[in-house]
């Protein structure tokens, strides 16, 4: 079982990222099917962790700034960095300040996190065959009888 802890390397800065509880997964997941949806059809590598990433990577480029909101308020508190001094504070507590002009380290923290939480979910298959079911039982839906 995973220890839910992941340190990362990006660009010079070490992050602890957490796993996300099951119930608060579940919200992320379904907001990400969403976003992934209109990125499938440009994700068909054959390499998962490839794909994977051009599925987030996609999803991120093309967000609603509601949604990254909500990914990094999502995040941040179960997220820790680096700072001066080894300190390792809750990146919600140093948020603003931390990744002021630092957008793009920011997008990175992100794409991780997902990675981190969903990477398996992502890379194997899983979600481009649920949407693809999920697409085909709204269309081949029938009268109840």
């Amino acid at each position: 079982m995973d220890s839910g802890l992941h340190i990362v390397n990006i660009d010079g800065v070490t992050f602890e990222l957490s796993l996300l509880g099951a119930k608060t997964g579940r919200r992320v997941l379904t907001r990400l099917m969403n976003a992934l949806g209109p990125v499938i059809a440009g994700a068909s590598l054959s390499n998962e962790k490839e794909r994977a990433l051009t599925l987030i990577s996609g999803a991120l480029e093309n967000l609603d700034p509601d949604f990254v909101d909500f990914l990094c308020e999502t995040f941040a508190p179960i997220s820790f960095v680096e700072v001066e001094g080894g300190k390792r504070p809750k990146v919600s507590e140093v948020f603003d300040v931390f990744f002021r002009a630092k957008y793009g380290l920011m997008i990175k923290w992100l794409i991780e996190c997902v990675k981190y939480n969903f990477g398996d979910f992502l890379a194997d298959g899983t979600l481009t065959s649920s949407l693809s079911q999920a697409g085909t039982a709204s269309t081949s839906r029938g009268p109840r009888t």
